[in-house]
């Protein structure tokens, strides 16, 4: 078996990362929120049109997130890859600016936007390029996770700011700059990672590929059920639990800041344990939480489960993306894409899922999100065997 190649690790280049990390999930949380509320009020679109907007973006996104993920660990050009991707999101968000035709701007969103798309899978990968072979590397790729996070505690109060001072029009300008600014970044200030090179043999190759999928089904069910139980958050804390938008946004923001030192302090962990124990831990938070969710009926109660919440996001979407790496160490842009490529599937599945919800009572959510994160946990475990 040849030696990996081992790319040393330099503060110089891990702040830029940072840098480019936090930029992108600022310019994600600027145009994501409130997309759905522009499709309506500028373009004047049905249930129908957005309801196709946002289908057929997540299934373009996921199908140009995959063949960029397979090609970008066949060629040694993730800065390019990155550079470009970058340029070409501020190019389509400049045309959000200035479009104001349904047909045209669903051509940007599923060309230069879900092309875009991709620089988040690939910047853990650089991540990884850059720390292989490093005992750090957990913690350095849960950092990078989470300065999306932190980007994400300001990014929509920021844009809902800007949509009431400048409209959509400075919002989306504003969108185009941040990754404008995380371009020059990446021309300026990362260089060209040099590629892996690592010899897997057959047996340990396929039995990774195995637990690669199963983790993969895995890590859809487990963000699904995050994901009906968040939709279904505000309505549940509002109807059933009788508490007010102010306890709404009480309830997200403690998920959110327990997220941040949460995402660093399994990282460090993760250095001690391995990834795929991490992850696997978050999988029991996870069905704790939706246990306390279904039987709550005080608004302490979901409160104090947001620790229990927090801990299963930092362990499955933070420490989750080194497990992945961890299962073919040679594709780090193959397998950061099926991290990324898990939270759209996840969130195709829980939008149906939500009208259930609606059906059947808020509460209920939770307990589909038991349900799937039960699963979950068990293909997590399963996965791990190995066929004879």
């Amino acid at each position: 078996m040849s030696a990996p190649t081992v790319v040393p690790a330099r503060s110089g280049r891990f702040a830029p990362l940072l840098a480019v990390s936090f930029l992108i999930g600022t310019g994600y949380a600027l145009a994501m929120p409130f997309l759905s509320l522009f499709l309506v009020r500028e373009l004047d679109s049905g249930p129908v049109e957005v309801g196709a907007f946002l289908l057929s973006t997540a299934v373009v996104s996921l199908v140009v997130g995959t063949v960029v993920g397979h090609w970008s660990d066949r060629r040694p050009a993730r800065r390019l890859l990155l550079g470009t991707a970058t340029l070409v999101g501020a190019v389509g968000y400049v045309l959000y600016a200035v479009l104001r035709n349904y047909w045209g701007l669903l051509a940007v969103q599923l060309t230069l936007i879900s092309f875009s798309g991709v620089v988040l899978p690939q910047i853990y990968a650089y991540a990884r390029e850059m720390l292989l072979g490093s005992p750090r590397a957990p913690l350095a790729t849960s950092t990078v996770r989470m300065m999306v996070s932190v980007a994400w505690v300001g990014g929509p109060p920021l844009a809902a700011l800007l949509i009431q001072t400048v409209g959509f029009d400075g919002l989306y300008l504003a969108g185009a700059a941040v990754y404008l600014a995380s371009s020059l970044v990446v021309w300026t200030m990362l260089p060209e990672p040099r590629p892996i090179v690592v010899t897997t043999p057959a047996d340990e190759g396929g039995g990774g590929r195995r637990e690669l999928y199963f983790a993969m089904a895995a890590m859809v069910l487990l963000q699904a059920g995050t994901g009906v139980t968040s939709s279904a958050m505000p309505l549940f804390v509002t109807e059933d639990l009788h508490g007010s938008t102010s306890d709404v946004g009480l309830v997200f923001g403690v998920c959110a800041a327990l997220e941040i030192p949460l995402m660093v302090g399994l990282g460090a962990l993760a250095m001690r344990f391995k990834p795929r124990t991490i992850v696997l831990v978050g999988g029991a938070f996870a069905l704790a939480y939706h246990a306390v969710g279904l039987g709550a009926t005080s608004m302490w109660q979901i409160i104090a489960a947001q620790a229990l919440h927090a801990v299963m996001i930092s362990a499955v979407m933070g420490v989750g993306i080194s497990y992945f790496q961890d299962l073919v160490p040679d594709r780090p842009g193959y397998a950061s894409t099926m991290v990324a490529s898990s939270f759209k599937i996840s969130a195709m599945v829980g939008g149906p899922l939500f009208a259930v919800a609606q059906q059947l009572g808020y509460r209920s959510s939770f307990g589909m999100g038991l349900g799937m994160a039960t699963v979950g946990l068990v293909l997590l475990m399963a996965g791990a065997k190995r066929p004879r």
